[in-house]
């Protein structure tokens, strides 16, 4: 079962807050069918960056998993925003299935496929979650899926 944008909404809607969270968004990629995995970060006091994994899942209801303990409201506050973005996706075409994300950014595979302009953010998201945001990442994301986008 997909993500149902009746369950985001009315989760989104029992969980109004004017709480402005203190972490900050990195990247996201969907890992099942119902499953997102989550990066978020924080700096500390003497600038350090402190990294939150969450994956959010929704089959009957919105459950997430942190790797780290959080208070309440920064959890509702990263899940929101997380679900914010899910909703943002669902509105545009996808021609690309999420377990083919590892295939394609470690082969040249994109000749036989046709992805819509989403696609290629999603491959960028995948790739700054595992690489992290860098120009060394963002030089190959160039290098690899700039041909393709001229070619369509």
């Amino acid at each position: 079962m997909s993500f149902s944008r009746k369950i985001i909404e009315d989760f989104l809607d029992s969980h109004q807050s004017h709480y402005v969270g203190k972490y900050c968004y990195h990247s996201s990629y969907k890992t099942g069918e119902s499953t997102y995995t989550n990066r978020y970060y924080i700096f500390d006091s003497n600038f350090r960056r402190i990294d939150i994994y969450v994956e959010i899942q929704c089959i009957d209801s919105i459950e997430y998993k942190f790797s780290e303990e959080l208070h309440e409201q920064e959890q509702i506050y990263i899940v929101k925003d997380v679900l914010k973005r899910i909703l943002y996706e669902m509105d545009y075409q996808s021609n690309l299935h999420y377990s083919l994300y590892e295939t394609i950014v470690s082969n040249d595979l994109l000749e036989q496929q046709v992805l819509e302009p989403i696609d290629y953010c999603k491959l960028l998201f995948y790739m700054k979650y595992h690489q992290g945001i860098n120009q060394k990442t963002m030089d190959e994301f160039y290098k690899k899926f700039i041909p393709c986008v001229k070619a369509q």
